[in-house]
């Protein structure tokens, strides 16, 4: 879907959009996965960071446990890690909160994100409450991207149709929940067969500046 009209609201994937997080996410994970004695991801293991960077935490702890008695007491042992320390490994994007104070004289912003409870800490972090009328995440859904479910419930929170929102992803998986809910999208960093993509936030604010 290419963007053909100005929308009104602009909802921004977290984790490789607004912040490269791979660390942060490497990180945690790899804490938890010791203290199940199994082994730590690699940092040059492509395939499975890829799983840690964009799955939502249930995705990630049932594709490396499976489900059953382990996968439950992960998830138990994952509520009683304190995600804090891990923030100050997430870098922000160059130019983040610029782009979006200059954002927001145009447009709403939300975000939909995989993320679960760790959101609210990271918004809390680095202040972006001001920016972002509605943010949802994966514990606020049924299911969690590739699925529809929080771009729906972000069309239901701001009042629009699929397209007056946009919606900017860095992964299959936001594609595809992306055209599931008929939100037109922007590749980050990535670049689907159908629709334009940038590589920056100053890129991604030029484009939508100009067609406001």
């Amino acid at each position: 879907m290419m963007v053909k009209a100005a929308p009104r609201v602009i909802i921004f994937d977290c984790d490789g959009v607004l912040f490269a997080s791979e660390a942060a996410n490497l990180a945690f994970y790899n804490h938890i996965f010791e203290f199940f004695s199994l082994p730590v991801v690699a940092v040059d293991d492509s395939e499975r960071l890829k799983i840690l960077h964009t799955y939502s935490s249930h995705q990630v702890f049932e594709y490396f446990f499976g489900r059953g008695q382990p996968y439950e007491e992960v998830l138990a042992y994952a509520r009683t890690v304190d995600y804090r320390q891990f923030i100050p490994l997430m870098e922000p994007q160059p130019g983040l909160h610029e782009v979006l104070d200059r954002l927001t004289g145009c447009y709403h912003l939300g975000i939909a994100t995989n993320r679960t409870g760790t959101m609210a800490l990271v918004s809390r972090h680095f202040q972006l409450q001001p920016y972002f009328q509605h943010t949802v995440t994966a514990g606020d859904v049924p299911r969690p991207k590739p699925h529809p479910d929080m771009l729906h419930r972000a069309l239901e929170l701001f009042q629009i149709k699929p397209q007056a929102a946009l919606y900017i992803g860095d992964s299959d998986l936001d594609y595809r929940a992306s055209r599931a809910a008929g939100i037109p999208f922007i590749g980050f960093g990535y670049q689907p067969a159908d629709a334009p993509a940038v590589e920056t936030l100053e890129e991604l604010e030029e484009m939508m500046l100009g067609i406001v």
